[in-house]
């Protein structure tokens, strides 16, 4: 790149800022977008450096975060359901193994 002078070099720094500024603007769309979109299904995005400490043993620590929402009573019964298959699947192996 060519050594640029004196307004040359200032028009090239106005359109790299002016560049980064619109980029930044994308960027916060983009990410507002992700957010309602995620709000919808009951997760939002969190900036990294906010200083939320991490949960140990969470991979997505810090980025993703569930709120609270109490479950329906369908979602109760399904969990009960998924439940009661896993400890009767649990129970005949602990027969089968003896």
């Amino acid at each position: 790149m060519p050594a640029l002078k004196g307004e040359a070099l200032m028009r090239a720094v106005e359109s790299l800022v002016a560049e980064k500024e619109a980029v930044t603007g994308k960027e916060k769309k983009l990410v507002s977008a992700l957010n309602s979109a995620l709000g919808r299904m009951g997760y939002q995005v969190v900036a990294v450096d906010r200083g939320v400490p991490a949960r140990r043993g969470s991979r997505q620590a810090g980025r993703i975060s569930r709120r609270w929402k109490p479950m329906s009573a369908a979602a109760r019964r399904a969990v009960s359901r998924r439940m009661k298959a896993w400890r009767k699947r649990k129970a005949a192996a602990r027969k089968g193994s003896v």
